[in-house]
């Protein structure tokens, strides 16, 4: 017998019970997405977070709604998050939403090369639209309660004094 099939046989097969009783838990890793009223916010750069989703990289960029524009309610300290999809190697495309958001920050275009840092977010109001997720990656509708927002785009600076080129 190898080392992979003893392995194997030490897993518990489905339906065994534990023997604790059976019942196993798991815990949410991460913060669980929050669901506010479509429509424009105004909102602060918090951090960004990478990420690896289905082999393909992606920043997570984090929001903090400060203000209402559609006058929707909302909880104080709301979080959203405007998800960009990085090019071939970590690359950025130039009609990526990073590039996109970093222009319009910034005030001007890119230069082939040039490095866009979350530098240019940090001391600025951005107004955002913030749109509801109902269906998942595969387009398959999301039940009412999986439903939760996301920023999808930055539409323009607000407040802030934008960085020296």
């Amino acid at each position: 017998m190898t080392s992979r099939s003893r392995r194997l046989h030490a897993v518990p097969r489905a339906g065994v019970d534990d023997a604790g009783g059976g019942d196993r838990a798991l815990t949410l890793s991460g913060t669980p997405p929050i669901l506010v009223p479509p429509g424009e916010y105004v909102g602060a750069f918090v951090n960004l977070v990478p990420h690896t989703v289905y082999a393909s990289r992606r920043w997570e960029l984090v929001f903090e709604l400060v203000n209402n524009v559609s006058g929707n309610p909302m909880p104080e300290g709301t979080r959203v998050s405007l998800w960009c999809k990085l090019g071939p190697a970590g690359g950025v495309l130039p009609s990526s939403k990073w590039a996109r958001t970093w222009e319009l920050v910034a005030g001007r275009r890119l230069k082939r090369g040039e490095r866009m840092t979350t530098a240019v977010l940090r001391g600025k109001l951005l107004r955002l639209v913030v749109r509801t997720v109902t269906t998942d990656a595969g387009q398959r509708a999301l039940h009412p309660i999986s439903h939760y927002s996301v920023v999808d785009r930055v539409l323009s600076v607000e407040a802030g004094a934008s960085p020296r080129p």
